[in-house]
């Protein structure tokens, strides 16, 4: 009898005891997914490739620039879900204020985006003259008339001092015939003083010569010495 008590009152301890919690407790919140469907307006282009008269590619250059990463709100959001799924429905709207608070940065870009688009008249006036200036660049850059006429120029200049170079060996070939008959003609000239110096020399000493043997010259008639010689014979 003692026994069959004890078992009784262990059922109905059994019995009065609480259910062990569930391991994915029920969601009390009533909270259900909605899709909510927004239209979507085109966005705002501004096509700057069609202010280009010429490809950038073609000088290895390029129009598009890396656009900063995005916040990625889809695994924020996602996470705060499944926390929410598990909470009471008084904490869920704690958890959608903090989603909120996660999300104020990439809603303030976003904001900022928009208003970028719709307010960029002068940046799209600077755009508009940076590509017409560029096309001008690229149309000065492309043209080869002035390096054809340039090449045309050159060609002409050195067919000009090839022959004014011919011209200068030609007078140098012949200015060297002048300067070897300058040379053989100096050297004439020096032989012609020579000649004359020694022919000056032989003069003097011809001279001196006739003076010596003038001494022993008896001048003047022979009448008088006639005269005299028969005046002693008579």
């Amino acid at each position: 009898d003692h026994s069959s008590h004890s078992q009784e009152q262990e059922g109905a301890e059994e019995k009065n005891s609480p259910e062990p919690p569930s391991s994915s407790p029920k969601d009390t919140s009533g909270r259900t997914d909605e899709v909510r469907s927004t239209e979507v307006s085109p966005p705002l282009t501004f096509d700057v490739a069609s202010l280009l008269n010429f490809d950038p590619s073609t000088i290895g250059e390029s129009l598009v620039t890396e656009s900063p990463p995005m916040t990625p709100t889809t695994d924020v959001t996602s996470k705060l879900e499944e926390i929410a799924k598990q909470l009471e429905a008084p904490i869920e709207k704690l958890v959608v204020a903090c989603h909120l608070g996660f999300l104020r940065e990439d809603v303030l870009a976003a904001t900022s985006r928009i208003a970028s688009r719709n307010n960029q008249p002068a940046l799209k006036e600077e755009i508009t003259k940076e590509c017409v200036a560029a096309n001008q660049f690229k149309a000065d850059l492309d043209d080869n008339s002035e390096e054809a006429r340039l090449k045309a120029s050159r060609q002409a200049l050195d067919a000009k001092r090839m022959k004014i170079t011919n011209e200068i060996k030609r007078l140098e070939e012949e200015l060297s015939q002048v300067d070897a008959a300058i040379l053989a003609n100096d050297a004439g000239v020096k032989m012609l003083v020579d000649n004359k110096q020694k022919l000056s020399i032989s003069l003097k000493a011809s001279i001196a010569r006739i003076r010596e043997l003038n001494k022993g010259l008896i001048v003047g008639f022979d009448e008088p010495d006639r005269q005299i010689i028969n005046s002693v014979d008579e």
